[in-house]
Parts: C-alpha cells; sequence; structure tokens
C-alpha cells in the first residue's frame, strides 16, 4: 500500500486529516475505537478477528483487499445513523461503478442488500458497520475486495474485482476515489434526496422474507422502506416496522 501517495491526494483535500497504516490488526473499527483524534483514515492488510453487523466474521486475503476505518465527529440530529448510513453506502456504490467503468466493464449490477451490504451481481463485495456510543463520535468500517480471487467455503457468495479484471487493481486509486464521494455525501445537505437515492438502489422491496417478531421468525413481505431507514413488512395481515439493528431478516425470495 502506497501511504505517500494516499497522504498526497487525501490529507489537505479532504476530510481525512490523518492516515494509519497497520500491517495486521484485529479490528480497524476496534483500533478507530481507541482513538481520540478526529477524521483519520486507518487502513490495514489483514484483520485477524474482522466483523461485520450482528459479529458476523469478515475475512480478507492479506494484502489483497480494501480493510478501513474512518473515525469521524459529525453534528448530529436524531436519524444521524441513518443517513451517515446512506452516505457511506452511496459512497462505496459510486466508487464500485467507477472501478467497473473504468475497467472497460457495462454488463453488471449494484445493488444495496438492506440495510448496508453492495452486492455485485448478486454477490458480496463490501460490507459497512458502522458505530457509535455516542451519536456524535462514529467509526465507519469498510471492507471492499478487490484483488482477491478465491474465497472460503464458507463465504462463497463472496466476490471482488478480480473476477472483472485480468490486471490487478489499485487499492490507492479506489481508497483516493471513495474518500472523494464520501466527502460529497457527508457534505449533502438534503437529507431527503440523500435517502431516495438509498432507496433506489435498495432491491428488498415486495421481496419475501423471515423476520424475527414476538420471539419468533415469520413470513412476511417487505412493502416499504422508511425515512430512518426501517422497513414495512406486511404479515397475517398486519403491518410491522422493522430495523435493521434487530435480529437479522433472511430474505426467502
Amino acid at each position: 500500500m502506497n501511504i505517500e501517495q494516499l497522504e498526497k491526494e487525501l490529507i489537505g483535500k479532504s476530510f481525512v486529516q490523518k492516515i494509519i497504516y497497520l500491517d495486521e490488526v484485529d479490528s480497524t473499527n476496534n483500533y478507530a475505537k481507541s482513538l481520540t483524534d478526529d477524521n483519520v483514515l486507518i487502513l490495514a492488510e489483514l484483520q485477524t478477528q474482522g466483523r461485520g453487523r450482528f459479529d458476523r466474521v469478515w475475512s480478507s486475503e492479506k494484502g489483497k483487499n480494501i480493510l478501513l476505518s474512518i473515525r469521524k465527529k459529525f453534528d448530529t440530529n436524531e436519524n444521524a445513523d441513518s443517513w451517515i448510513m446512506y452516505s457511506v453506502c452511496l459512497s462505496v456504490y459510486k466508487t464500485i461503478e467507477d472501478v467497473l467503468h473504468n475497467s472497460g466493464k457495462d454488463d453488471f449490477e449494484i445493488t444495496i442488500k438492506w440495510p448496508n451490504d453492495i452486492l455485485l451481481d448478486g454477490k458480496k463485495i463490501s460490507g459497512i458497520l458502522i458505530e457509535t456510543r455516542d451519536r456524535i463520535n462514529f467509526v465507519i468500517g469498510i471492507g471492499l475486495n478487490v484483488n482477491q480471487k478465491f474465497f472460503e467455503s464458507s463465504n462463497l457468495n463472496a466476490t471482488s474485482f478480480g473476477y472483472y479484471s485480468l490486471n490487478e487493481i489499485s487499492r490507492e486509486n479506489i481508497i483516493i476515489n471513495l474518500i472523494i464521494h464520501l466527502e460529497k455525501y457527508f457534505n449533502e445537505t438534503d437529507k431527503i434526496k440523500l435517502f431516495n437515492e438509498w432507496k433506489s438502489k435498495n432491491f428488498i422491496i415486495e421481496k419475501h422474507v423471515k423476520v424475527f417478531i414476538a420471539g419468533k421468525y415469520v413470513d412476511a413481505v417487505v412493502k416499504d422502506i422508511l425515512e430512518d431507514g426501517a422497513i414495512l413488512v406486511s404479515s397475517n395481515n398486519k403491518i410491522f416496522k422493522y430495523y435493521s439493528n434487530k435480529v437479522p431478516l433472511q430474505i426467502i425470495n
């Protein structure tokens, strides 16, 4: 990883004020939470305890992908968690789109799997984990598969840019592009516009799912996504509001 290139392109030109590069760490999010500085970008070649939502394992081959966390302070409101998530999802989405277009690819589909997994042609290429204790200081973790071509049997629904390009793709250029998109979306003042753009990339509406309600999984259909990120699901002729921090839902079809 060319840290000098990243520092030259990002520090003083974006919200990033400091870059920390680690060869190995348990989790970039854990490391970020130990800091007190603001606007810090943490990069690692390997995570030994990488995780996503609900402590799901995020495994990545050393030196092949992007494993990063951002520690950033926001002037927040009651829906800050939601619009920060929308901003990050859309930034990753746009970055993936840019990489594929720059590689000469046009026949692909990028979607957001509610609330914040990014799928490329139906397979997971990126995961996002956003954490905060006080709704002011946020840690934003992003894993993005870049040059890895072989995945563990437990992670066969994963994909990477490596399947779409014969040549190794510059992780540095992807990171720079990602930060540019994050800068744009973090500064977006029209939160309704932000929500609508994020919602339009989701494919979950009208999907049949299993959701955990009243102590058990029940069959339901997703009817809508609300501005705070919750989904409305219909089950047994009743409408329920369901948040992503509950027990994870299962998509049936």
